[in-house]
């Protein structure tokens, strides 16, 4: 079902797999059929929006240390005190008034975590940039997960006419709270170049309404919309606990911070 709201169109991963299904004509901007470009030919993108991108999940094991640190985190840990649930021997034996253990679990219940992040970036972002922040927010979902924290992830595609202002977003519920993560596929919408230049195009050709998609460009033989630039999207990014950094310089210390905010993880420890 799509829900229009304003300027802003939310749909779930399957609705835009119906929008972007390979019989409809979709976007045929130049550059979307080049895998230079766009990271995947229109028909190999078709393949990875439904399989995944298995080289791109992969990559999350450079980040096994970070889930490490986050399992440590909420073992049950020990205290001595004056009183607890069971005694230490030792401490009672050599007179230590603390010789009583109580063990407390670290992990809490939380609130769920709604969790953006932005796709539509310029034309000269480099793959390896896109991949790095996408692999960042992959792995904030999955240490948040392990943490007890409960992750919705959407992934956004906002562009804009800065002279004027103008703005539309399309929203797309990846992950649901509590639901089983496909990381194959999850990779592929975060991280693969495609998931713009091919997908994201496509997509906001038939998402938006017909007078929005010539506006803005998306249309066949007609090329993308303005990019957002330094326009302020304080009111859009507002409905996200979170949102992913646009750099990849920027992600570690994001998700350090997102990790101390939401599960009391310091990872800098």
């Amino acid at each position: 079902m799509i829900e229009r709201q304003g300027k802003v169109v939310k749909l779930d991963l399957q609705d835009a797999l119906d929008l972007v299904d390979p019989d409809r004509n979709g976007y045929r901007g130049s550059g979307t059929h080049d895998s230079y470009f766009a990271g995947a030919t229109k028909e190999e993108s078709r393949i990875l929006e439904v399989e995944g991108y298995r080289e791109g999940a992969n990559s999350l094991k450079a980040r096994a240390g970070v889930m490490a640190k986050v399992r440590e985190s909420n073992r049950p840990k020990a205290f001595w005190d004056t009183s607890g649930s069971q005694v230490d021997m030792g401490r009672f034996m050599t007179g230590e008034p603390e010789n009583m253990v109580r063990v407390i679990r670290q992990r809490r219940a939380a609130p769920v975590c709604k969790l953006g992040i932005e796709r539509w970036v310029n034309a000269g972002v480099s793959k390896e940039d896109i991949e790095t922040v996408g692999a960042g927010v992959l792995a904030a979902v999955e240490a948040l997960r392990t943490a007890g924290v409960p992750t919705e992830l959407w992934i956004t595609y906002t562009f804009a006419d800065t002279t004027r202002g103008n703005y539309r977003s399309i929203h797309v519920l990846l992950q649901e709270a509590g639901k089983p993560i496909d990381a194959d596929r999850l990779a592929y919408w975060t991280m693969h170049p495609a998931a713009l230049r091919v997908t994201g195009f496509d997509l906001a050709a038939e998402a938006l309404e017909p007078g929005d998609a010539k506006a803005f460009g998306f249309y066949p033989g007609g090329w993308c919309g303005y990019l957002p630039g330094n326009m302020d999207l304080n009111e859009r990014n507002r409905e996200f606990d979170e949102l992913a950094p646009s750099f990849a310089k920027e992600v570690e210390s994001w998700l350090d911070d997102v990790l101390m905010r939401r599960a009391g993880v310091d990872l800098r420890k």
